[in-house]
């Protein structure tokens, strides 16, 4: 999934040095003592679980070799011989072959005949060969019939990956094949990672025996896992969250009968978690990474398409310093407003308004409204993180009127405040608002017909949970002139912000200002939810 700071670590195909620093990722000589204590357990418990299971585990090989002197010989040796075996320890690298090696030490370029095998030469008893990988084996770890399978699979993920989405190819391709092994061990999941090679550095792919069995899903693991390769050639820098989600974006791209939910799960039940999390010891935050493939949704139908899923790993390629390019920048440098795509992107997110819609799992909702007025809080383990969220949904036929919802949160960090309707797999349109000083309002006018979502996020990139409460109700009507000489009291404000009977409100207006922030848009059938957002059409493929 992602480079590490280590001598074996594969470069950029522009780049001549390594990353500068580990920006986010999981780093044991950061950590006290007890929290290296935690998180040597907790690598421990994921190899266990996670070497069993069909998935990529680039991410865990890559923080246990970053993290390896945290564990003891004898763990080392478990794992090596489950996750390498071809290798006396994870940390070795495989030895180049003879021809890279003449390579290295040559001026000439090299002949057209390297590209008949690959940087590191053969490792394995078994060899099947294809225009750009060679596919190894050991006799008792698969069979002639299923490494071809495989290769065909590999070839298709090339085809579609750098000839059609535009891809960078490897850096050796041309030169070598790329490596890819089967495993002689039940190893269920599959990685990429990148030795030294002849004075290059060359990306390899290992597989447990299990999954080149496992059916049609070695059609998505070759997708996910070359994408990783082609990752390792463009940038370190974009953060952990994103090598992975990017993979599995991809992957859905290249094989479209892909299960979109299995992945968007990942995120979809758990919105709270902060956009930008990564670990691989906790398994919430695990799946999350994968569950923010949407972002890639997100970017492929509404801001330009596939190319721009590209675009951001291309953008990222002169960042020296690894794991520090986040979503911010990312967006920033698509010439596009952060926060305006950031909100936008929330607020698809309440009716998973894609192209994918129907295959996609529905927002987990943290709260139901079946009658206004009402009031919430964020509670315990799901109040919202940094850019995570929550979804209250105020059911259709709540209330009808203008709603207004007053918000109050955490005062050190700005707030996303939105009101969505959705009608099925669409919204319909929407009021946002950034508030500033932990208080604020805002107003959808004429509810009632449909679902409306409040969606609350803090404006942070921090961890930290946060606090928050809510309070929504229906705005009084405004008075009728009758032209009686009387007057009708009712909704008339008391000074205290509040009408008669306690209700919100006091004033006859459709829509309540926003503390600091102002209302960002409304969105409504194909109008932009902010003038800053350069709204492309949805690709359609």
């Amino acid at each position: 999934m992602f480079g590490l700071l280590l001598p074996i670590l594969g470069l950029p195909h522009a780049a001549l040095a390594l990353p500068q620093n580990a920006g986010s990722s999981q780093v044991s000589g950061s950590l006290s003592g007890a929290d290296r204590v935690a998180l040597h357990d907790g690598l421990l418990t994921r190899f266990d679980a996670e070497s069993g299971n069909a998935e990529c585990l680039t991410g865990l090989i890559l923080t246990l070799k970053q993290n390896w002197e945290i564990f003891t010989p004898a763990e080392r040796s478990r794992m090596t011989a489950v996750l390498a075996p071809f290798k006396a320890d994870l940390l070795e690298p495989l030895p180049p072959s003879a021809a890279s090696l003449q390579e290295a030490t040559s001026s000439a370029a090299p002949p057209s005949s390297f590209a008949s095998d690959s940087c590191f030469g053969q490792q394995e008893e078994n060899q099947v060969f294809g225009d750009h990988f060679v596919v190894e084996w050991n006799t008792g770890s698969t069979n002639q019939s299923a490494a071809e399978a495989f290769l065909a699979d590999l070839e298709f993920a090339y085809t579609a990956e750098v000839e059609e989405l535009g891809w960078n190819a490897p850096s050796t391709d041309g030169r070598y094949l790329m490596l890819v092994m089967v495993s002689d061990q039940n190893m269920g999941g599959a990685y990429t990672t990148v030795d030294s090679c002849g004075g290059v550095y060359a990306p390899y792919i290992v597989v447990g025996k299990d999954v080149v069995s496992a059916g049609s899903w070695t059609h998505e693991m070759a997708a996910h896992e070359f994408n990783h390769s082609l990752q390792f050639n463009t940038s370190f820098a974009p953060e952990e969250w994103w090598w992975e989600a990017t993979a599995t974006y991809v992957q859905g791209v290249v094989r479209t009968s892909t299960n979109w939910a299995d992945y968007v799960t990942g995120y979809s039940q758990q919105p709270y978690i902060a956009l930008g999390a990564s670990s691989q010891s906790d398994q919430d935050v695990f799946y999350h990474m994968y569950g923010m493939m949407i972002w890639g949704l997100y970017l492929d139908n509404w801001q330009g398409g596939g190319d721009v899923v590209r675009q951001t790993w291309e953008n990222a390629e002169s960042v020296r310093a690894q794991y520090s390019y986040g979503a911010e920048e990312m967006v920033n440098d698509l010439g596009l407003d952060w926060r305006s795509v950031y909100i936008d992107f929330i607020t698809r997110n309440a009716a998973m308004d894609y192209d994918q819609s129907s295959v996609l799992p529905s927002i987990n909702i943290e709260a139901r409204v079946d009658t206004l007025p009402a009031s919430g809080e964020g509670a315990g383990g799901s109040r919202p993180q940094g850019y995570g969220q929550n979804y209250i949904r105020i059911e259709a036929g709540a209330g009808e009127g203008d709603l207004v919802v007053d918000f109050a949160g955490d005062a050190d960090v700005d707030w996303a405040v939105v009101l969505a309707e959705r009608s099925g797999n669409t919204v319909l349109r929407s009021v946002s608002s950034v508030v500033t000083g932990g208080s604020g309002q805002v107003t959808m006018d004429a509810i009632g017909a449909e679902d409306v979502y409040l969606i609350v996020s803090p404006l942070s990139g921090s961890e930290t949970k946060r606090d928050y409460s809510w309070d929504a109700s229906i705005l009084p009507s405004a008075p009728v002139d009758t032209g009686s000489g009387t007057e009708d009291t009712a909704g008339a404000g008391n000074g205290n912000g509040k009408g008669a009977g306690n209700e919100k409100g006091g004033c006859a207006c459709s829509a309540a200002p926003a503390t600091g922030g102002g209302a960002l848009g409304v969105l409504g059938g194909l109008s932009v939810l902010a003038a800053t957002v350069a709204r492309r059409r949805r690709s359609t493929r």
